[in-house]
């Protein structure tokens, strides 16, 4: 099967360090469980370039992030499993070349061919996708999975969406479908 993934959020976690980042600069006090909702714009009060400062610094994208409990685990076994991982990522051109480099250093596993800068995941088509944001699973897939964060606790999932807290729910559910 070829199993579409989304980086941030899924492989790894980054609102952790975001957030700490964004209060420091803009002398905020968000806690994590404040963010329940998908735009951060209207929980910190700022503009999308404001938010997206420290994500356009590659040194954000250095060895302090690390991966979701089990995604490197059964990320090795779906591919031992003969699956292909795509990794598919909304980045800015900025983060991009440090993404890749991240996912190299976390999941060798995943040729670096396999990993893609696509804002619109909706004209994505495959088997399975994997994301936290739930308008991204609307593409062209037999299976969608939304991967639970802080920011879509309350999100729908009807439409033959299903949620999983971990990549050990998302490797159990491949497993049940291929």
């Amino acid at each position: 099967m070829r199993i579409f993934t989304d980086a941030d959020e899924v492989l790894w976690k980054i609102l952790p360090k975001w957030v700490y980042i964004l209060n420091k600069m803009y002398d905020k006090n968000v806690k994590l469980q404040d963010i329940t909702q998908w735009s951060l714009q209207d929980i910190f009060d700022l503009s999308w370039s404001e938010l997206e400062v420290p994500l356009k610094d590659n040194s954000f994208w250095d060895s302090d992030l690390k991966p979701t409990v089990g995604a490197k685990k059964y990320i090795k076994k779906l591919i031992k499993d003969g699956h292909e991982i795509i990794v598919v990522t909304a980045a800015s051109y900025e983060s991009f070349p440090a993404k890749v480099e991240l996912i190299k250093k976390l999941f060798p596993e995943i040729p670096t061919d396999n990993v893609y800068r696509v804002n619109d995941k909706t004209c994505l088509k495959g088997d399975v996708i994997v994301d936290d944001k739930p308008s991204n699973l609307e593409g062209d897939f037999k299976h969608r999975i939304l991967f639970s964060a802080h920011h879509n606790l309350d999100a729908d999932i009807s439409n033959g969406i299903i949620r999983c807290n971990d990549w050990g729910e998302v490797y159990n559910y491949i497993k049940n479908i291929s």
